[in-house]
């Protein structure tokens, strides 16, 4: 929550205290607690939307372009592509090096969730 929302919360929760001494003392905190928990928790849904909906949207693309292609009659070219033999040490480094950077952008990821700026 920014800095306004707080500011017209905690003016709400100051005349609602000066009209009515009824509430309980925790009432302010609870509240707070609980607009704060909302808020994470639809920071986390908009979150998983954004991984999501690319991954939903390659399909429908994909599906759109053939739709095209059928549609319209277009014949793909024939490509032949020249065979080429890569050495089983640069085939391995090459996948040690992808499985690496992997893995640190997930530890970093964790790191950065646990120590934010």
């Amino acid at each position: 929550m920014n800095r306004n929302e707080n500011d017209i919360l905690k003016t709400i929760f100051v005349r609602m205290a000066e009209d009515d001494d009824t509430l309980p003392d925790s009432f302010q905190t609870k509240t707070m607690e609980r607009i704060r928990k909302e808020s994470e928790r639809l920071q986390k849904r908009n979150e998983r939307l954004q991984l999501i909906l690319p991954f939903a949207a390659l399909p429908v693309i994909a599906g759109l372009a053939v739709a095209v292609f059928i549609y319209m009659d277009i014949s793909l070219p024939d490509i032949s592509f020249p065979s080429i033999s890569i050495p089983v040490p640069y085939l391995m480094m090459g996948a040690l090096t992808l499985i690496l950077l992997v893995g640190d952008i997930f530890m970093r990821k964790a790191y950065y969730k646990k120590h934010p700026f």
